[in-house]
C-alpha cells in the first residue's frame, strides 16, 4: 500500500521571535566516511545537524524534513547528541524522545512559499511530488525533549547526527546533494514557534575521484619527442613493475589498481627503442658539439668553467656522455661523433628486433632537483655512472595522492631540445632556440609560438632558401642557399627525407672553409648533412651555397613526379657554439619531371 505523507497544516499564525532558534547542516559537501577515509561505494558516512540557541527559551521540539537520492544511498540511522555535559546540545537534565520515518518516491516540490529562512512557514507550506518507485526519499524527524530550561547554547553545535550509506550499485562520483527542506519549532505550550533555517541546507556527497590512486604524476614532456614514443615505469627494488602512458599534455596515466601502499617506487622514463635512434639523431645535434666545445676550449687553468656557454647543472650533466662523472676532452669526441652521425650515444641492445615494441630508460629527476642542479653540485648530487631515477614511497591508503613532477635528460641533448627543460624563477635556463609544444603554462611562459625546434622564430636566425626543380635528366642538384644575417655562423646541419623508390641519393659537394669538417651521412630514404667549424675560426657570414647534393632517378626523370623534405633534425650555431635560428621558405622541394608540366 502507498504511504500517504500527512502535512498538518498550523492554524497558529507566525510570530517574528527575536530569540529564534537556528538550524543548518553542519557542511555544504562530504568526502570522507565514518573513518575519515575518502568515501567509497559500500561506505557509511555522516551528515551533521547543528543548532545555535540564540537564547531561545521557549523551544521544546523540533520537527525536520530531509530529501536523499536512494538510487544511490541508504537511510542507515539517524540520532541526537544527548544533553549538555554529557556531550550534547540540548538542555542538561532534559527527557528526550525522537522518532523518524521515511517515505520512498516522494521529493519536495519547492515554491517561494516553503523554501524562505523560516522553517515553520516550510513545514506550513510544503508541498510534495510522488513518483512510485522514484528516485527520491523524504525523512521526516521529530525530536522533543521535555525540560524547564531554555537552549544552553550560543554558538553553533551538532544536535543530530545522521548516517548514511553509499551504495555498491551508486553509478558515478557525484550525486544529487541531502538536503535540509525544513525544520519546525514547537514551544513549551504547544504554540508553534519560529525557526531559523540558514545556509548550508544541501550537503554534496562525492566520492573522491582519487580515492583509489597512490600517486598521481605530469612528465615535463618535449613537444619534440612522440608521446607515443614515451612511458614512465614504476620499478620495485626487484626492477618489476608497471609502464604507463604518457598523454600529450605529459600526464601520466597511472593504472592504480598495479600499485601497492607503502611501497618505494624508483620512477623512471622510458623510450621506445624503435623511436631512440632517430629522436636521438635529432636531440644531439650541431649546436650542442659547438655549445660543449666553445665551453670546453674555454676553460680556465685550474680546471674550471665560465659557464658561459654551458650555463647549468642539466646542461653539464647532459654533456657528461662518457660518464666520467665530469665534463672533459672525451666528452667532445664522443659528441662529434654523434652530432655527425659516424657513432650513437644510446646503442639498442644487440639482438634487439625492430618493431618489437620495446623501451629503453633513459635518467629521470624530480623537477625540483632538475632545476637547482648547479654546475658546481651536479656531479656531487647526481652522479653521471649512476641511472639516476626519481625515489618516491607511496602513502599506506590511497585516497590523498600526491602529484608529483617528473623531468627527464637525453644524454648529449645538452641545450634540451628533445629533455624536459630547466625552469629557473620562471623562465626556461638554456642557449638552445626554445620551440616546445608544451603545456598551456609553458605556452604562456614562453610568450611565443608553438613548433618544432629551428623553425621560423622571433630570434635571430638565418634564412635558408630551397627551390623546386624541373627535372630535365636523370641527374637532380638540389643547392642550399643561406644568408647568415650578419650571425658568424659555425655550424649546420640538415637532413632530406625522399622517396627511395624514386630517386637516390649520390654524393654531397661543399663550399665551406678549408678546416670545416663536413659530413653526409645516408640511410634508405633520408640522408643527414652538414659541416662544423672544428677550431670556431672562421665562420661562414653572409649569403653562399654551402651544399649541393646530387640525387639521380630510378627512372625517367622527364616523367618523375616527386618530393625532398627537410626534416626537423635541422640546426645551426654561431662561433659561441649557441644555436640560432633556422628560418626555411620551404619545408618540401617538389620534383617534376618535364614531361609533367
Amino acid at each position: 500500500m502507498k504511504k500517504l505523507l500527512f502535512l498538518l497544516l498550523s492554524l497558529v499564525s507566525l510570530s517574528a521571535f527575536a530569540q529564534e532558534p537556528k538550524i543548518r547542516l553542519a557542511t555544504d559537501s562530504t568526502k570522507v566516511n565514518v573513518n575519515g577515509q575518502p568515501i567509497m561505494k559500500g561506505d557509511d558516512f555522516l551528515v551533521d545537524v547543528q543548532l545555535y540557541a540564540n537564547s531561545n527559551t521557549t523551544a521544546r521540539s523540533l520537527y525536520f524534513d530531509f530529501e536523499f537520492q536512494n538510487t544511490a544511498f541508504d537511510f542507515v540511522s539517524v540520532g541526537n547528541t544527548g544533553t549538555g555535559g554529557n556531550g550534547g546540545y540540548l538542555p542538561y537534565g532534559s527527557q528526550i524522545t525522537m522518532t523518524n520515518y521515511t517515505y520512498p518516491g516522494y521529493s519536495y516540490a519547492g515554491n517561494a512559499n516553503n523554501t524562505t529562512a523560516n522553517g515553520n512557514q516550510n513545514y506550513n507550506n510544503c508541498a510534495y511530488n510522488y513518483t512510485a518507485g522514484g528516485p527520491k526519499t523524504i525523512i521526516r524527524v521529530y525530536l522533543n525533549w521535555a525540560t524547564t530550561s531554555g537552549l544552553p547554547y550560543n554558538e553553533w553545535g551538532t544536535l543530530l547526527r545522521m548516517k548514511f550509506r553509499l551504495k555498491t550499485t551508486a553509478v558515478g562520483d557525484a550525486w544529487d546533494p541531502i538536503k535540509m527542506n525544513f525544520a519546525a519549532s514547537f514551544n513549551q505550550n504547544g504554540s508553534a514557534g519560529s525557526c531559523i533555517n540558514e545556509i548550508p541546507l544541501t550537503n554534496v556527497i562525492t566520492q573522491n575521484p582519487d580515492a583509489h590512486k597512490f600517486v598521481k604524476a605530469n612528465l615535463d614532456l618535449n613537444g619534440n619527442v612522440p608521446y607515443t614514443a614515451i612511458k614512465v615505469g614504476f620499478l620495485k627494488s626487484d626492477n618489476t613493475g608497471p609502464l604507463f602512458d604518457v598523454t600529450s599534455t605529459g600526464k601520466v596515466n597511472i593504472v592504480d589498481s598495479l600499485l601497492t601502499g607503502n611501497t618505494q617506487y624508483r620512477i623512471m622514463t622510458f623510450v621506445s627503442m624503435d623511436q631512440m635512434p632517430s629522436i636521438m639523431n635529432a636531440a644531439v645535434s650541431v649546436s650542442d658539439y659547438t655549445t660543449a666545445e666553445a665551453e670546453f676550449v674555454s676553460q680556465n687553468l685550474d680546471r674550471t668553467y665560465n659557464n658561459q656557454n654551458i650555463m647549468t647543472g642539466m646542461g653539464y650533466f647532459a654533456a657528461d656522455v662518457n660518464r666520467s662523472n665530469a665534463f672533459d676532452g672525451g666528452d667532445l669526441t664522443k659528441l662529434y661523433a654523434q652530432a655527425v652521425g659516424v657513432n650513437q650515444l644510446i646503442v639498442v641492445p644487440q639482438g634487439y628486433v625492430q618493431g618489437s615494441g620495446g623501451f629503453m630508460s633513459v635518467n629521470t629527476f624530480k623537477a625540483t632537483s632538475f632545476n637547482n642542479a648547479t654546475p658546481s653540485n651536479v656531479f656531487t648530487d647526481f652522479p653521471t655512472n649512476t641511472q639516476q631515477v626519481y625515489s618516491f614511497t607511496t602513502p599506506t591508503n590511497p585516497g590523498f595522492p600526491e602529484t608529483i613532477q617528473v623531468k627527464y635528460l637525453l644524454p648529449g641533448d645538452i641545450n634540451r631540445s628533445h629533455s624536459s627543460q630547466v625552469v629557473i624563477n620562471g623562465s626556461i635556463a638554456t642557449n638552445a632556440v626554445v620551440a616546445l609544444n608544451k603545456s598551456i603554462a609553458n605556452k604562456a611562459m614562453m610568450n611565443r609560438t608553438v613548433g618544432l625546434i629551428n623553425t621560423p622564430q622571433a630570434v635571430a636566425a638565418i634564412d635558408v632558401n630551397l627551390k623546386n626543380t624541373t627535372v630535365t635528366s636523370n641527374s637532380i642538384e638540389i643547392p642550399v642557399s643561406i644568408n647568415t644575417n650578419g650571425i658568424n655562423l659555425s655550424a649546420l646541419q640538415f637532413e632530406f627525407a625522399y622517396d627511395a623508390n624514386k630517386i637516390k641519393f649520390e654524393s654531397m659537394k661543399s663550399e665551406v672553409p678549408n678546416d670545416w669538417y663536413v659530413f653526409a651521412n645516408s640511410v634508405t630514404g633520408k640522408v643527414k648533412f652538414g659541416a662544423i667549424d672544428q677550431k670556431l675560426k672562421t665562420p661562414l657570414n653572409g649569403a653562399s651555397i654551402p651544399f649541393k647534393l646530387k640525387f639521380t632517378t630510378l627512372q625517367n626523370g622527364l616523367d618523375i613526379n616527386s618530393y625532398i623534405k627537410v626534416t626537423p633534425a635541422q640546426d645551426a650555431a654561431d662561433t659561441k657554439g649557441n644555436q640560432v635560428g633556422i628560418n626555411l621558405n620551404t619545408e618540401v622541394i617538389k620534383l617534376t619531371g618535364y614531361n609533367n608540366f
